[in-house]
C-alpha cells in the first residue's frame, strides 16, 4: 500500500490489469486508480483535507454540468493558503 506522500507525489496510479473485462475492469482498485488519475492536479496536490474536499466537489460538479468547464484557475481560486 502506498503512503499519502507517495500518492501525492506520483503522477499517476497504476491501473491493475485483469483477465475478465466484465468484472475485473469494474473492480474497486481499477476504478479508483482511473478516477484518481483523471482528477485535476490541484485536487491531487491539495495540502489539507478541507481544500481537497472543496476542490473535489468543484471538479465533480463541473463534470456533471456540461456547460461548466473547470480550469486550473477555477480550482485554484477555491484553495486556501
Amino acid at each position: 500500500m502506498q503512503s499519502v506522500k507517495d500518492l501525492q507525489s506520483s503522477d499517476t496510479l497504476a491501473v491493475p490489469t485483469s483477465r475478465l473485462s466484465t468484472v475485473g475492469d469494474r473492480a474497486f482498485p481499477a476504478v479508483a486508480a482511473r478516477v484518481r488519475n483523471a482528477l485535476h492536479p490541484d485536487v491531487i496536490l491539495s495540502t489539507s483535507l478541507l481544500d481537497f474536499k472543496r476542490l473535489l466537489k468543484t471538479e465533480l460538479f463541473a463534470r456533471s454540468s456540461p456547460e461548466v468547464t473547470p480550469t486550473a484557475c477555477d480550482c485554484a481560486m477555491y484553495a486556501t493558503e
